[in-house]
This record gives structure tokens, C-alpha cells and sequence, in this order.
């Protein structure tokens, strides 16, 4: 399992996803019924940062970091049922109620045999609800952002690819000004932070022969992309192991994925973003992980679910 849990870990930075909204009861009971959940949350500072961090391009990436200057907060869910074909309409209306505004009117509309796309748009942002075979994926933005911005939206967090043409109606938000909260983002100790987990639980991490070798092994083998990896190891971790990391995260860092899939539960924390994105993965499986990276904006990209099957696949 520790093999599984490190082949997992070095190739993490392929995908970036969030958790943040109460859940309704009625979604909370259709997640608990779902393989697998994952939930995102990015929030105003993060989005902010990531604009003024985008490429000075013409490029499809550097337009739409751009684009999220005036977005105050994205969230995500998406649920996934393995082997069940189309979800049923109950379901779809279950999470279309759970996460977009009643009163939020719909602009976009496109349907085929093995995916249908709506968007809804209203004062505060819009929403797009994506539904294909056996997965079901909500977006809403909040805060101002345009329609000719839509398409820059395609393939991102799940999406399929939009087009402008697919319009039913134009629309425009309207988002109060942004107040973005200035909270001072504490240095992640990452040895603090494993012996507070430490005497929260009960348990010891594994002590790793040749651990420094473990650091240049990872950024190989996440073509580059993982820098500053450090880690850590608890074998027979108890499941409140990820709760207890979410405790001693140090003061500013938000919590912008989690996933959560038969036995298994993952968290991704978020600090203060510069060239890079610093993130604590904390991850249970029996065992539990922490590790440390650094990855690039472009891992914004990756589907939802691609954090839920990685430990399938470490070889994407």
C-alpha cells in the first residue's frame, strides 16, 4: 500500500481541483451514494493571484487566467457512478438544485446522446452543469465574468469544449465589487505540521532510508513540474487521519480539492501563490500521506475526476 500511496503522490501535480459550499441534505445524501466525490473550491486571494500571475500572451491559458481578474470565487463538484450509463433526471435535478440558484436564469443548452451541457447565468455569476455516462460535474462562478470568456471555459474543470454559438440567450453578470481578503499566508513548517498530526493521533511516521534521493526522484518523474517535495508516511494511519491534517494546517492555507471515493479520502491545501503554487497533499487509504509540492498553473486544466482515478493510472 505505501508503494501505491508514493507512485501516487509523485505524479499528483497532474491535476488541481476544491471543497467549499454547505451541501443540502438531499445532495449529501446522493454524494454518499456516488463511487466517487470531488469538490473544489477556489477562492477570491487564490484567483487573484493566479491572474496577475498569467502569461502576457495571446494564448488560450494566458486569456483566461485573465479573464478570472473580476471572479470572486469557482466551485466545483462533480460526482461519479461507475458502470450506470446516463444518471437519471432525479439526480441531475438533485445537484442542478444543490449548487445553482433557483432564480438564475438558463443561456446555454446542448445535447447528444452521451452528453448534455446547460448554463445559467445570474446577478451574482453562472453556472455551467455538464452531464455525461456516469458522471455528473457542476461549475459555478461567482463574481464578473464576460460571455465572450465562455469558450476559454472548455476543458477546464471537467467541461466539455463550449462554444459561443451554443447561446441560447446573452447574458451578463454582475458582480458587487471585489473586496479580496489580504490574510497573511503563515510558511508552511512542514516538520511542525507532521508532529502536531503526530500527537493529535497517536502515531509515528516511518522513518525512510536515503530520503534525500526521494526529492529529485519525484521531480523526474512528474516531468518537472513537482518541486520542494517533502513527505511523509503513517502506516495504519486511523480515518480521521485527513481531518487531522485539515486541523493543523498553519493559518491562511485553504483547503481547494477533496476527494472522496470508497475507503479513500484525499484533501489539497492551497498557500500563498507566486511563480508557483505551493500545495499539502494529505491523503488516507489505511495509511496515511502528506507530502509537499509546488506545481505549475497549467495543472488548472485536469478534470475533477482525474485526482480520483491518478492512483489508477500514475503513468498519466
Amino acid at each position: 500500500m505505501i508503494t501505491k500511496n508514493l507512485a501516487l503522490l509523485l505524479m499528483i501535480p497532474a491535476a488541481l481541483v476544491v471543497a467549499g459550499a454547505p451541501v443540502s441534505d438531499e445532495l449529501a445524501d446522493l454524494e454518499s451514494r456516488a463511487d466517487e466525490v470531488v469538490r473544489i473550491n477556489l477562492n477570491a486571494a487564490t484567483l487573484q493571484a493566479l491572474s496577475r500571475m498569467a502569461p502576457e500572451d495571446a494564448s488560450e491559458d494566458g486569456r483566461f487566467f485573465h479573464a478570472l481578474a473580476g471572479v470572486s470565487q469557482i466551485q466545483v463538484v462533480s460526482l461519479e457512478f461507475h458502470g450506470e450509463g446516463m444518471p437519471p433526471a432525479e439526480d441531475v435535478n438533485t445537484v442542478r438544485a444543490g449548487v445553482i440558484p433557483a432564480q438564475w436564469t438558463r443561456f446555454l443548452s446542448t445535447r447528444s446522446p452521451d452528453e448534455t451541457v446547460a448554463g445559467y447565468a445570474g446577478p451574482a455569476g453562472l453556472a455551467i452543469l455538464c452531464v455525461e455516462r456516469d458522471q455528473i460535474t457542476a461549475v459555478q462562478i461567482d463574481g464578473v465574468f464576460s460571455a465572450s470568456a465562455l469558450p476559454l471555459l472548455g476543458h477546464r474543470f471537467g467541461l466539455p469544449a463550449i462554444s459561443g454559438s451554443n447561446q441560447e440567450a446573452g447574458f451578463a453578470t454582475r458582480g458587487a465589487p471585489m473586496h479580496v481578503a489580504t490574510e497573511h499566508v503563515e510558511k508552511l513548517d512542514f516538520r511542525k505540521l507532521v508532529h502536531e498530526i503526530e500527537e493529535r493521533e497517536g502515531i509515528h511516521h516511518l522513518r525512510i532510508p536515503m530520503m534525500g534521493l526521494i526529492k529529485p526522484a519525484a521531480y523526474m518523474a512528474s516531468g518537472g513540474r513537482a518541486k520542494a517535495v517533502d513527505f511523509a508516511v503513517f502506516e495504519h494511519a486511523p480515518a480521521s487521519f485527513v481531518d487531522a491534517a485539515d486541523r493543523a494546517m498553519p493559518g491562511g492555507w485553504s483547503r481547494f480539492v477533496e476527494v472522496r471515493g470508497g475507503e479513500d479520502a484525499t484533501n489539497v491545501y492551497i498557500g500563498a501563490v507566486d511563480r508557483d503554487m505551493p500545495l499539502l497533499i494529505a491523503t488516507w487509504d489505511g495509511d496515511g500521506v502528506l507530502v509537499t509540492v509546488k506545481a505549475s498553473l497549467k495543472d488548472l486544466s485536469k478534470a475533477p475526476m482525474a485526482w480520483a482515478h491518478s492512483h489508477d493510472h500514475p503513468e498519466d
